[in-house]
C-alpha cells in the first residue's frame, strides 16, 4: 500500500509540474504577443506622424485637402521698416560711381592762375546748374585752390551736405559726405588749408560763393552759396570768391529740401534728400 501510494503521489507531482509548464507557456506566449500588439501600434503611430514613403503611397488614396487661406486675411503685426538713406532731390539718380573722397594733397597748389582772364564754375547738380563767376583777382589763393580741385574731379560725388535756412545758406565740398548724414568724426578736407582772404572788398550779397572755416585761415575745400537776405548778415570771416550768374532758382530749389537734427552741426541743417554734385566744370574768358 505504501508503493502503491508513493505512485499515486509521484504522478500527481509530475501532473502539476505539467500543468505549471504549461501555465509557463501561456504566459511567455501571451506576453509575447502583448509585445507584437505594443511594437505594432508604435509603428502604426510613427507612420501616422511621419507619413509613409512616397512609394508606400496608395495611389488611389483620395488627397487630404489642404487649408486654403481664408478671403480675409486675419490681421498680423505691420514689420518695422528698415531705415534707408534718404532719396536722390529733384527726382534725379545717384550718379555712377560714387564713393567716398580719401584723396589729400600735401600742401596748398602753386598759384597757377592766369589773371588776365575771368574764371568761371558750372556746378552739375541733382537739381540742375548752377554756373558762378569766380573773382580770382580779389582772391586768387581761394579760387586757385577751388580750379584746382575741380580740375582734378575732387568734387564729383559730395553732395551738399548743409541746409542752414536760419542764414539762407547751401554748403558742399566735405570729401566725407557722398550720403547723409556724413560722418561726424571727420569734417574733412583737401590737406591744407588756404589763407583767409577777407579783406578783398568784396562783401555779401544774395548769391555769393564764400568758403567755410573752423575759425582765421582754415579754409580747405568746403563752399557754401547764399541764397536769400539771411545770408547777409553772416560775419565777415568768410572769404567771397565768387557769385552766381545763372542758376540762381537752382540753389533756392536746394534751399527748399526739408530738413532734419544734424548729428555733425547739433542744428536743423540735416537735408532729407541727397543733392550730389555731379561735376564741376572750370572755364575760362578774355578778361
Amino acid at each position: 500500500k505504501r508503493k502503491t501510494r508513493e505512485r499515486q503521489l509521484a504522478r500527481y507531482q509530475a501532473k502539476r509540474e505539467a500543468e505549471r509548464r504549461h501555465k509557463r507557456r501561456q504566459r511567455i506566449t501571451a506576453a509575447i504577443v502583448a509585445l507584437a500588439v505594443a511594437l505594432g501600434g508604435t509603428i502604426f503611430a510613427v507612420v501616422a506622424f511621419t507619413g509613409a514613403d512616397e512609394d508606400e503611397t496608395d495611389p488611389n488614396a483620395t488627397p487630404t485637402p489642404t487649408a486654403s487661406p481664408s478671403a480675409t486675411p486675419s490681421e498680423s503685426p505691420s514689420a518695422t521698416p528698415t531705415p534707408q538713406a534718404p532719396a536722390v532731390a529733384c527726382g534725379a539718380r545717384r550718379p555712377e560711381g560714387t564713393r567716398g573722397i580719401d584723396r589729400t594733397y600735401g600742401r596748398m597748389p602753386a598759384l597757377r592762375l592766369n589773371l588776365a582772364r575771368r574764371y568761371f564754375a558750372d556746378i552739375e547738380t541733382s537739381c540742375g546748374t548752377i554756373s558762378l563767376e569766380l573773382f580770382a583777382q580779389e582772391a586768387p589763393y581761394t579760387v586757385n585752390s577751388f580750379v584746382f580741385l575741380a580740375e582734378r574731379d575732387y568734387f564729383d560725388g559730395m553732395v551738399f551736405h548743409r541746409i542752414a535756412n536760419t542764414i539762407d545758406i547751401i554748403q558742399g565740398g566735405n570729401p566725407q559726405c557722398t550720403t547723409l548724414p556724413c560722418n561726424a568724426e571727420r569734417q574733412d578736407g583737401p590737406g591744407y588749408t588756404v589763407p583767409d582772404e577777407t579783406f578783398n572788398g568784396l562783401e555779401f550779397e544774395v548769391g555769393s560763393l564764400a568758403m567755410a572755416n573752423a575759425g582765421p585761415d582754415t579754409a580747405g575745400s568746403q563752399f557754401f552759396i547764399i541764397t536769400g537776405d539771411l545770408g547777409l548778415q553772416l560775419p565777415a570771416q568768410y572769404t567771397v570768391f565768387g557769385k552766381v550768374v545763372e542758376g540762381l532758382d537752382v540753389a533756392r530749389r536746394i534751399q527748399d529740401i526739408p530738413v532734419g537734427p544734424n548729428p555733425a552741426s547739433g542744428s536743423e541743417d540735416l537735408p532729407l534728400r541727397r543733392v550730389y554734385i555731379e561735376d564741376v566744370t572750370i572755364r575760362t574768358e578774355a578778361g
